[in-house]
C-alpha cells in the first residue's frame, strides 16, 4: 500500500490536523477505507532532519505552520498484513496552491502519440491570496512548484490536456489544472506579384 497525503494550512485551533489521504495498491488502484484498510487513521508528529516518528496527535493537538505530520494506515481484508505511511506538510495561510491561479499557453501539438510537457516558459504561476508569483523550481527546498512526476492527463493528443503542480518550499498543496494542444500553425503561403 502507498499513502498520499495533502498538505493542509494551519487550523485555528487544535484537532484541525487531519487531511485528505489517498491509499493505493502496488498496481496504482485506489482502495477503499473500511473495506482495504481500517477507517480509523493515526496521525503522527514527525522529524524529518532525524526520520523519526514522534507521539501520536489526538483532538487537544495543535500542530504549526511548517511541521510535518505522520499518517499511518492499517490494512484490512486483503492488506490485512501491511501498515503504509504517507507525510504532509501543516502550511501557513496563504501557502496552498490549490487556491492559486494558473495560465498555461497553448501547446503545440506534437505528432500522434507524442506526448506534449509544458516548457518552464509556458507557464505563469500566482497565489490568490496576496500578490505573490511562483516559478517552475527544480530543487524542492526552492519557494515555488514542480510539476507532479506522472501527472500528465491526455497529452498525446489535441485537445484539453491536464497536469498537477505541487508547491515547494515554504508553499505546498497540489493542483491539477488543464491547458490546450492546439494543432501546429500552417505556414503561410506565398503568392507570386504581377
Amino acid at each position: 500500500m502507498t499513502v498520499f497525503a495533502e498538505d493542509k494550512v494551519e487550523g485555528k485551533k487544535a484537532n484541525q490536523y487531519s487531511t485528505k489521504i489517498t491509499v493505493t495498491d502496488k498496481s496504482g488502484s485506489v482502495l477503499r477505507a473500511n473495506k482495504d484498510y481500517e477507517k480509523t487513521i493515526a496521525y503522527y508528529a514527525y522529524d524529518p532532519a532525524t526520520a523519526t516518528k514522534g507521539n501520536r496527535l489526538d483532538k487537544m493537538s495543535f500542530p504549526k505552520a511548517g511541521e510535518v505530520i505522520c499518517v499511518e494506515v492499517t490494512g484490512k481484508g486483503n492488506y490485512s498484513n501491511e501498515k503504509a505511511v504517507g507525510y504532509y506538510r501543516i502550511l501557513p495561510a496563504g501557502n496552498d496552491i490549490s487556491k492559486a491561479k494558473v495560465k498555461i499557453a497553448d501547446q503545440i501539438f506534437a505528432g500522434k502519440g507524442k506526448a506534449v510537457t509544458i516548457p518552464e516558459k509556458d507557464m505563469y504561476f500566482s497565489v490568490t491570496l496576496g500578490n505573490q508569483t511562483l516559478h517552475l523550481v527544480t530543487d524542492e527546498v526552492e519557494d515555488g512548484f514542480m510539476i507532479v512526476s506522472g501527472s500528465y492527463v491526455n497529452n498525446t493528443k489535441k485537445g484539453t490536456a491536464k497536469v498537477t503542480l505541487r508547491g515547494t518550499g515554504s508553499f505546498g498543496g497540489t493542483k491539477t489544472v488543464s491547458f490546450k494542444i492546439v494543432p501546429k500553425p500552417m505556414p503561410a503561403k506565398l503568392v507570386p506579384v504581377e
